[in-house]
């Protein structure tokens, strides 16, 4: 469902919502907007040690080709959009 959401959204706007050119990216660019996900979650998937350092659970942090640094939950959807 939130794939099929992004997609629609991508088509009416005309620009990708989340333009990573990484797993690692595309990751910090979906949880820059909608935060962390629940532990629960993370408990259960098969490769958070790839995304996630596996003591506190925080997502590696890495800078994008620009050299930016995402921040989870510190941009609006609405600033995304351009709403």
């Amino acid at each position: 469902m939130w794939s099929f959401g992004c997609i629609l959204t991508e088509l009416f706007t005309g620009v990708p919502l989340f333009p990573g050119e990484s797993e690692q990216e595309q990751l910090s660019l979906i949880m820059e907007v909608i935060g962390l996900p629940d532990k629960k979650i993370l408990d259960q998937a098969t490769r958070k040690d790839v995304f996630f350092d596996p003591k506190t659970n925080e997502p590696f942090q890495q800078q994008d080709s620009q050299g930016a640094l995402r921040i989870p939950s510190s941009k609006p959807l609405d600033e995304i959009l351009m709403c």
